[in-house]
This record gives C-alpha cells, sequence and structure tokens, in this order.
C-alpha cells in the first residue's frame, strides 16, 4: 500500500510540475505559416515563409523572430536601441544574431533579386565577447564593389568614416546581465539624398550615434533608392547537417519573451525616417512573427519597446514556490516510505 501511494504522489507530482515550468501568462503570438522555396541565393536554397500574410526570407537551419514592415512602402531609414549580450555556442550552433535588416523585397520578386542590409550584433563559436555585426549583399553582379579584396568580406561596399571609433568585426567593450546592468548600442541608418549614400551611425551606451562608415550609392541596384521592407529582432543559425542535432541556439539573451518578456532582450526607440531625415515611432506600422514559435517568442510593442528571443523560459515565482513545495511533499512521503 505505502508503496501504491509513493507512487501516486511521485506521479501527481511530476505532473504538477510539468505544468509550473509550462506556458507563461499569455503574450506569446502565434502565427499563421506557410513556406515555399523560390530560388537559390549563394549555392543554399532560399523560402519566402508567408507570415501573417508578409514574407520574411527564410534559410533552411535559421529560425527568426521579431517584427517586420506591415506594408511595403518607401522607408529611408532607421533607428533602434537593442541590448547587447554574450553567451557560449555549442557544435553544430554557427551564429546568433540581434539585428536590423534593410530590405528590398516585394514578395513576388525572386530570391536572387534581393538585396540586404544587416547590422547589428552578433556571437559565433570563440567569440570571446559579441561583435559589431554589418552585413550587406548585392543582387549587382557589376557591382564595382564586390571586389573580395575590399576590407570587410562580411560588406564589401562599406567604407568606414576616418577616425570612426568602431568598425564592423570589432568586440562590442561591454554586456547585459538578463537580471541586471543593460549594456545596448544605438543604430541610426538612412540614405542621404545629396549623395545617395547609406550613411551609418553607432553609439554605445549613452553615447549619441556617431558616423562610423556608409555604403556608397553604386553598390546596391535597387536599395539604390530606398527601402520597402524592414524587420527588428533575432536570427539563430545551425548546421542542419551536424550529429547530433544541435540544441536551438541562445537568441538575444537565451530567454524567452514571455511573463511580461523583462528577462528576455530587448529592443527600443524604434523609429523611421522619412525622405527628409524626420523620424516617426515605428510602431504602428510593424508585425510581429516568429519562424518557430514554440521556441523564439516576442511581445507586443510597447511604448516604441519589444522583446524576443529564446529557447529558455524564465519561470515565474508563483512557479517556482510550487515547485519546492510539491518537492517537500514528494520527500516526506519518500522517507515515509522508507521508514514505514
Amino acid at each position: 500500500m505505502a508503496i501504491v501511494l509513493f507512487v501516486g504522489v511521485l506521479l501527481t507530482c511530476f505532473l504538477l510540475l510539468s505544468s509550473a515550468s509550462g506556458n507563461g501568462s499569455g503574450r506569446v503570438f502565434s502565427t499563421s505559416q506557410a513556406g515555399k522555396c523560390v530560388g537559390a541565393m549563394g549555392g543554399t536554397a532560399v523560402c519566402k515563409e508567408l507570415v501573417n500574410g508578409y514574407y520574411i526570407i527564410h534559410d533552411k537551419g535559421n529560425e527568426r523572430t521579431g517584427y517586420i514592415t506591415n506594408t511595403y512602402e518607401v522607408r529611408y531609414g532607421f533607428i533602434a536601441t537593442m541590448d547587447v549580450y554574450g553567451f557560449s555556442l555549442t557544435p553544430g550552433q554557427l551564429v546568433s544574431y540581434g539585428s536590423v535588416w534593410i530590405i528590398t523585397d516585394n514578395g513576388d520578386a525572386p530570391a536572387s533579386s534581393l538585396e540586404v542590409f544587416q547590422i547589428g550584433w552578433r556571437v559565433k563559436p570563440g567569440d570571446e565577447r559579441p561583435v559589431f555585426d554589418l552585413y550587406c549583399k548585392t543582387s549587382d553582379p557589376s557591382s564595382p564593389l564586390t571586389d573580395p579584396s575590399h576590407m570587410n568580406e562580411d560588406c564589401p561596399g562599406f567604407r568606414p568614416e576616418r577616425g570612426a571609433y568602431i568598425r564592423p568585426g570589432d568586440p562590442i567593450p561591454d554586456i547585459s546581465q538578463p537580471n541586471g546592468a543593460k549594456q545596448y548600442i544605438t543604430l541610426k541608418v538612412f540614405k542621404d539624398m545629396a549623395s545617395g549614400d547609406w550613411l551609418v551611425h553607432y553609439g554605445f551606451n549613452n553615447k549619441d550615434p556617431e558616423p562610423i562608415g556608409r555604403i556608397p550609392l553604386s553598390f546596391f541596384k535597387s536599395l539604390s533608392y530606398s527601402a520597402i521592407n524592414m524587420w527588428f529582432g533575432g536570427i539563430v543559425v545551425t548546421n542542419v547537417t551536424f550529429q547530433p542535432t544541435p540544441l536551438p541556439p541562445p537568441m538575444g539573451n537565451g530567454y524567452m519573451a514571455v511573463d511580461g518578456g523583462n528577462m528576455a532582450a530587448s529592443m527600443k526607440n524604434l523609429q523611421f525616417i522619412d525622405e527628409q531625415g524626420r523620424a516617426w515611432s515605428a510602431e504602428n506600422d510593424l508585425i510581429g512573427f516568429s519562424t518557430n514559435e514554440n521556441v523564439y517568442t516576442f511581445t507586443s510593442i510597447v511604448a516604441d519597446q519589444l522583446f524576443y528571443g529564446g529557447p529558455f523560459r524564465q519561470a515565474s515565482l508563483g512557479a517556482i514556490l510550487r515547485t519546492h513545495v510539491l518537492y517537500s511533499f514528494l520527500l516526506m512521503f519518500f522517507f515515509y516510505y522508507l521508514f514505514s
């Protein structure tokens, strides 16, 4: 009888513990997705994921979450401030990004015509700390700036400002703590209507963004004029052929954006820039998405700030208390069974 009672209590506690560490309170958004591969780029199959009616460029082995512009309208730049984190990646986990993407793609164009300008921070295996990341791709093979001898292989079109205090690939001085002080970078990128160049500004913590470089008009084809698609959030990449199958890499700081999201990584001060250089809040022009909503999540935008990331879930205080009570209960019955 004691054995039956003990097994019953054990099963009950297991079920209760599972529910205590399960889904948090709302704010994990559901998405409706359908994918189609539309071409190849750089030898890798590229798919367009239709998420809430908007296309997300999606490579196999990549997962993405964040916010994307909800209309294909002309925009000339953005401002964003993002927390920066450091962590280790395990074998098979290739990279984790917290970035903003400027894209010219209207959903109907072939993937080969896609042009991208990505900027933010990244973590790769072996990195001692996160680095300032910038990537760009042109659809024009005749661009005079696609020569691989240029100094930045991830964005051969980038031209640093003389005396700039940071360049792509440089480590970011300090990192945030999920439950402590935040270190952040502020990025401002906009199209200069006089020269046609994309101007890149960077600031660390309370320092105002300063010019650090530009991508000349001649590098891009469609992005030479403007951008019609931008998005804010994270990407993680795994090696799909690696065995054993890698665990989902950390995105943001590794915590899911649930239970209010305040333990997850954040982006704030989200703004777009118009043709005249005027900035306005991006909140009403964005829609959230996740390519794997069970692992990587996001919150709603409140006061121009969003939280995002995964795959780890922070236990709420109530769940922690319930867990301690249940373990105590289980321990009591164990000793009762042992000495009865």
